[in-house]
């Protein structure tokens, strides 16, 4: 397991993601497909001035299903919240880039991820904009079924 919490098949989605985040990629959204969802679950990011970073998981407004108020409690456990200032209707975190990883950032999204919405390895994902040095992240074809970087 990654993260001593984290099944292994989420290590190649953390590590893509903090190879957006340690890249500086301004933006970026990793959409996943699967399960009972008709419109999945995402996580995104946004660098705001220095070294702050906006991380957002999807809200119930788009989410089809919505969350079950228990999912929503774990959300909220693992340190997700809304932020009214934002008008966004998304969890959100900011991060300090020069108090945390790139990978610790990206395990907190996973974590997300997996305990918040199910997601498990017969999810789908794909994450824009495309990044080519995390293309080299998904070469191996048993590990890249259903990713699209």
């Amino acid at each position: 397991m990654t993260n001593n919490l984290l099944p292994d098949y989420f290590k190649v989605v953390t590590d893509i993601l903090a190879s957006y985040i340690e890249n500086k990629v301004d933006y970026f959204t990793m959409q996943f497909s699967g399960g009972h969802y008709k419109f999945g679950p995402y996580v995104q990011a946004l660098h705001e001035n220095g070294n702050m970073l906006l991380i957002e998981a999807i809200g119930n407004e788009y989410l089809e299903p919505p969350l079950p108020e228990a999912n929503q409690q774990i959300m909220l456990f693992l340190g997700w919240r809304f932020n009214a200032e934002s008008y966004s209707p998304n969890y959100s975190q900011f991060m300090d880039l020069e108090k945390q990883t790139p990978k610790e950032i990206a395990e907190i999204m996973v974590k997300a991820l997996y305990f918040g919405y199910g997601v498990d390895e017969s999810y789908e994902f794909e994450i824009k904009p495309v990044l080519e040095a995390a293309r080299q992240l998904v070469l191996n074809p048993i590990q890249s079924k259903g990713q699209r970087v």
